[in-house]
């Protein structure tokens, strides 16, 4: 799931990317080039902490063994 989740993002960050921050991307709901790229940096920032939690406790101790 997370390849999909991060071809997804691709594709968003690639439509984003056709708009300028202060473009209107849709009239009705007010949705501009800014919003786009926080969502897609929420979106990025949320897979990541996911992948995170996936992985093994840190190592808070120090010891390498």
């Amino acid at each position: 799931m997370p390849d999909e989740l991060n071809e997804a993002l691709e594709r968003f960050q690639m439509f984003a990317a056709c708009f300028k921050l202060d473009d209107l991307i849709d009239v009705e709901s007010g949705f501009t080039g800014n919003d786009a790229a926080l969502l897609a940096g929420e979106v990025e920032m949320a897979i990541q902490t996911r992948g995170m939690q996936d992985s093994p406790e840190p190592d808070i101790d120090g010891s390498l063994f």
